[in-house]
């Protein structure tokens, strides 16, 4: 018995310090590719990474909507990527029928929307990608929106805190917004959670209670807006993973074109 002690006591220590380590190998908001340094990445996966990024860039510059209709442009990690039927370029069963889902619902307003997401990326991925996927077609259209959903994979995979995480979702929305003439839709990020013993929502829905350190990230952000009295209900009873969408919503009034009307 003491022996099975010790030996989990090193598999948790291993685990924290492999956390420490993807917490401190890649910055939020500091454009990075993939690389196996940081993640578990294999070879193959790098590859088919770097060449799934070269198809979007090649994407973006040939993409042409149809006339007199505006330009969607959708950015993100696997959520937005399955849009497309694929997870990093390839068919998988997950995204069946994704495709169609696109094709009966945004896609009858905006015909042909150009994706420029991949599968598993994080924010400082996502901001390395938008540096050459940006074309000057799509920056200098008067008429584009853009939709963008990013982040799950920086709570889950690399480790960053709500703040880091937060950070690197804004420090995408001001690229987006400094590199092009469109008006930008940030997408709440969906509750999310490995762990079946502490689940993120209760039966019927409800979300846990929520814990003592997003109350307290909670109230560090509301100096920035006031919040609504029925948002201060909401955050009163919310899920941690909720908080993770609470800056940019606190920083919309900040930025002209944060938001389409």
């Amino acid at each position: 018995m003491p022996l099975l002690i010790i030996i989990a006591l090193l598999g948790t220590d291993a685990t924290a310090e492999a956390a420490r380590r993807r917490r401190s190998c890649e910055n939020a908001t500091i454009p990075t590719p993939r690389s196996a340094s940081c993640h578990a990445w294999s070879p193959a996966t790098l590859e088919q990474w770097s060449s799934f990024h070269k198809v979007l860039v090649s994407q973006a510059v040939t993409h042409t909507p149809q006339l007199n209709h505006p330009r969607l442009l959708m950015v993100g990690d696997s959520i937005t990527e399955a849009f497309l039927g694929t997870a990093i370029g390839q068919r998988v069963v997950r995204t069946i029928g994704v495709e169609r889902s696109l094709a009966e619902t945004l896609a009858l307003d905006y015909p042909s929307p150009a994706v420029l997401a991949i599968s598993g990326d994080e924010t400082q991925h996502l901001l390395w990608r938008l540096e050459t996927e940006l074309s000057p077609t799509l920056c200098e259209e008067p008429r584009l929106f853009i939709t963008l959903l990013i982040g799950t994979n920086n709570l889950a995979n690399a480790d960053h805190s709500v703040d880091d995480t937060a950070a690197g979702v804004l420090s995408a929305a001001h690229t987006l917004l400094a590199r092009t003439a469109g008006r930008l839709l940030v997408l709440a990020l969906l509750p999310r959670g490995e762990n079946p013993v502490k689940p993120r929502a209760k039966r019927g829905g409800r979300p846990p209670r929520t814990s003592r350190s997003c109350r307290a990230w909670r109230a560090s952000t509301r100096s920035c807006s006031a919040p609504s009295p029925s948002s201060s209900r909401r955050a009163s009873r919310g899920a941690c993973a909720a908080s993770i969408a609470a800056r940019p919503s606190l920083v919309r009034r900040r930025l002209g074109r944060w938001t389409w009307r």
